[in-house]
């Protein structure tokens, strides 16, 4: 029954951060902003750091012992892209897009090693 609720908890995990980096931040840029602009203060950075915790309370749930290491690469990966986009100029970023999405990407790579078979619970 672990196995049924994982598998359906990490499937929601992806969902909602393929939604909320899609619609409500924008990604693909549709009409000049994004889908859900309004939406963005409920997404900011405290969303992405309970979207972390919980990604982390999942990796305890399941005793999937790297889980938390390949997140916390992703956070690294992620805030040196961030620091780049800073630097390169644009559009200036506040901390709220950065770490909402940093921590969707986290939930799609938890996601994906999960499904993959290369992070597998139980197993240090």
């Amino acid at each position: 029954m672990q196995a049924v609720l994982a598998r359906a908890a990490v499937a929601a995990m992806v969902g909602l951060a393929v939604f909320v980096q899609l619609a409500v931040w924008g990604a693909t840029k549709i009409r000049g902003g994004a889908l859900l602009e309004s939406w963005q203060p409920y997404f900011g950075w405290p969303y992405g750091v309970a979207f972390a915790a919980a990604q982390l309370l999942i990796c305890w749930w399941l005793a999937v012992g790297r889980g938390p290491v390949w997140l916390a690469r992703t956070w690294l990966v992620g805030g040196a892209l961030a620091v780049v986009a800073l630097l390169v100029g644009g559009r200036p970023l506040t901390l709220d897009a950065p770490v909402a999405l940093v921590s969707g990407l986290g939930a799609i790579v938890l996601g994906v090693a999960l499904y993959d078979g290369r992070l597998a619970p139980g197993r240090p």
